[in-house]
């Protein structure tokens, strides 16, 4: 696991690509905030990776309060905030740590 890199999404009404993009950075921290109080993605995720911190809005509060709340949770030293259709792979995200680093 990655130690100084958290990935942060927001999502609502999210599908496949999510789940794509969950498997590709494993190791990474997770932080998921789901803005769709009827979402049954939780079990899914969970079942593809246990370390992801996901949180279940009980109404949609929109983009930018969401990522407020997920920033709020980050304790590593970097964060990295994505969309659920953005594909990056981890090279990619090691690559973009060492310049900031």
């Amino acid at each position: 696991m990655h130690q100084d890199i958290t990935i942060v999404y927001v999502i609502y009404k999210s599908g496949d690509i999510l789940f794509k993009n969950v498997l590709k950075l494993r190791n990474f921290h997770k932080i998921i905030i789901d803005n769709d109080p009827k979402s049954i993605l939780e079990k899914k995720l969970r079942s593809i990776d246990s370390s992801i911190n996901y949180i279940k809005m009980n109404k949609n509060i929109g983009m930018a309060k969401a990522a407020n709340i997920a920033f709020k949770k980050v304790k590593t030293n970097f964060f990295l905030y994505l969309t659920a259709d953005t594909i990056i792979n981890e090279n990619s995200i090691e690559n973009l740590f060492k310049i900031f680093k």
